[in-house]
């Protein structure tokens, strides 16, 4: 599914609405997820950290650490539930 489109200078790219990575699940994997313009918000449940965006998604699994990064004053969220990596909250996230 597209729903988001990128002017790169000469033409419009679609862009998928949800992307998901897989980590190996041994736990040495590291993933970095940045906040987007606008209010983002961050789902932690067991093996899973989703990252909403407005019109996006990413969702990344099976990582040993997850690192979320607030950029700007966007108003963003996190909801965690129990969790089997490490996950670290970068800037001003409120608690879902």
């Amino acid at each position: 599914m597209v729903n988001t489109e990128v002017f790169s200078g000469t033409a419009f790219a679609a862009l998928p609405s949800r992307i998901t990575v897989t980590g190996n699940g041994d736990g040495t994997d590291m993933a970095a997820l940045y906040d987007g313009p606008g209010g983002a918000a961050l789902v932690a449940q067991g093996s899973n950290a989703t990252l909403t965006l407005p019109g996006q998604s990413l969702v990344v699994s099976k990582f040993g650490k997850v690192t979320a990064n607030q950029q700007g004053t966007n108003q963003d969220t996190v909801q965690q539930a129990a969790i089997d990596y490490a996950l670290t909250l970068n800037g001003n996230w409120t608690s879902a």
